[in-house]
């Protein structure tokens, strides 16, 4: 699939989740957030379009795609950034408890 076509496939995703995609300038990643009802899922305009894909991807992997249809290779896409996620969120915690247990130590 083109990356043209998989970022379309990803926004349509998001739009049938609720949220509106904006593309903005700025000086960030990129993700969601809520402003009152509305929930907006940023990205920035200036980002090669695999880091655009990437941030949409990620956003999508983490909420969670409900009952919506998503391609093949879009659920895929998404399983992988989801095992990505899982893998640092899991380092993320072990490091924590090491640290931990050598503040017990001392």
């Amino acid at each position: 699939m083109r990356k043209e076509d998989m970022l379309g496939e990803l926004e349509e995703v998001a739009r049938e989740l609720g949220y509106r995609v904006r593309y903005e300038k700025g000086d960030f990643a990129g993700g969601d957030c809520r402003v009152r009802e509305n929930k907006i899922l940023v990205v920035n305009k200036f980002v090669p379009i695999e880091a655009k894909i990437s941030t949409i991807a990620r956003t999508l992997a983490r909420l969670g795609s409900g009952s919506v249809f998503i391609t093949p290779q879009v659920r895929k896409l998404l399983d992988e950034e989801s095992d990505r996620l899982t893998s640092v969120v899991n380092s993320a915690a072990g490091q924590m408890r090491g640290t931990e247990a050598e503040q017990k130590q001392v």
